[in-house]
Order: C-alpha cells, then structure tokens, then sequence
C-alpha cells in the first residue's frame, strides 16, 4: 500500500499501489508530483498513464485515451469505444480524435452521450457478436464525421472540436494506481526512467516526443 498525503491537510489516506511492476529504472520524478480532484470519486487512475502538470505540484490533466472497436467507415454511424488510459466512461464533453503526428490530430469530434455497447449496430463494433463489451460505449455520429479508423485506433482528447490540437501534452507518467479519494488525491510523476512498455496502455506516438527522457522497453 501507497500512503497519500492531501497537500490541503484535508486528511491523508493509504490508496492501493501497481499491482503489476512495471518500472525498470526510475532516475527523475516530477518536482512535488501533482494533485488529482477532476476524477470521479472511486476511480482509480492506472500506473504509467500520461499526465500533463502545468507548475510544480499543479493539478494534473490526465491525459486519457480510448481504443476504436471495430473499423469506421465514411458511412458508419456509430463509434464504439472503451477506455484504455486514464478516462472512465460514459464521459461528458467527450471531445477526440485521432493523432496523425506530433501534436496534430487528424480530426477531432465532441460526441454525444454514449451508451453501453451490447455489440449491435452498424458501423464500429457491428459484427462483434453478443460477447463481453464490458467498458464498451457506443456513441452516435454523423457519417464521416471521425473519417475512416481501424479496430485497435487509439483515439485522444482534443482541445476543441474541430481543432487539431492535443487537449494536452504529457509532463511524464504517473509512477503508481492513483484512486480519487472524497478529497482528491495527489500523484507522483516520472520523469525519467526505464518502463516495460507491455504492461502499460499504449502510448500515442504523438506523446512520445515529450517523453525523451523515458524508455519505453519491449518485453
């Protein structure tokens, strides 16, 4: 167990730690780390998810992303997603699209409030059959609204619809689980460091310019 101060001596509580290692080599962490209190009460933000920190010991923009479900076409009208990194859904404001080099997204969508996928429809996830979709979200779009994507796409948050701007761009990754507790909860962020890629969610090649300073190893 990882005991976590709050910075506003609103209490302190032991939040659970990785279960799964993931750290090679840690050389460098972030000055003060970072606080956390946008995240849903309960919700545990996973180890080696990018963050981005304004100033020292700033609150965190956690850098979430999602995973496409099933290809989209120009003609589909629906988008399945499920989160990979950070997000918990459904999700208000959920604002993506999907990176196409540094820093430039290819075309990014505020979708609709989702709904549990149940692997029906047409477009994104259609065909998938009746089976687990559990953390799956089926969101309507207009066709060729998100342009042609593959099963497996990584999608991230952009900063507004139509923009092909990151919401954010990472500081370095968080060192453990953080679970957001009634009063927040504070983080720990590396900076430096060897990381078993494997064992983390995938990060957008697009991030990784702002993470030259932490390897990223194959198992």
């Amino acid at each position: 167990m990882k005991k976590y101060g709050n910075s506003f001596n609103q209490g302190t509580k032991e939040y659970p730690a990785g279960k799964v290692p993931i750290w090679l080599h840690v050389d460098e962490f972030y000055t003060a780390g970072c606080t956390l209190n946008g995240q849903e009460v309960g919700s545990v933000i996973p180890v080696g998810t990018p963050v981005y920190v304004p100033k020292v010991g700033g609150e965190a923009i956690v850098l979430e992303t999602f995973e496409v479900v099933g290809a989209v076409t120009s003609g589909s009208t629906q988008v399945v997603l499920k989160s990979v990194g950070g997000a918990v859904l459904p999700h208000k404001d959920l604002i993506v699209g999907k990176p196409n080099g540094n820093n430039v997204i290819a075309k990014a969508l505020k979708l609709p409030a989702g709904a549990p996928y149940e692997g029906s429809g047409s477009g994104s996830g259609s065909g998938s059959g009746s089976g687990d979709h559990e953390g799956e979200y089926v969101f309507p779009i207009e066709a060729n609204s998100l342009g042609a994507l593959s099963d497996g796409d990584i999608l991230v948050m952009a900063v507004e619809a139509g923009s092909s701007k990151a919401a954010a761009l990472p500081t370095g990754l968080l060192y453990e689980d953080v679970e957001i507790g009634n009063v927040g909860a504070t983080g720990t962020v590396v900076t430096k460091g060897q990381v078993l890629a494997d064992r983390i969610a995938a990060i957008p090649a697009m991030y990784k310019p702002y993470l030259t300073n932490i390897t990223f190893v194959n198992e």
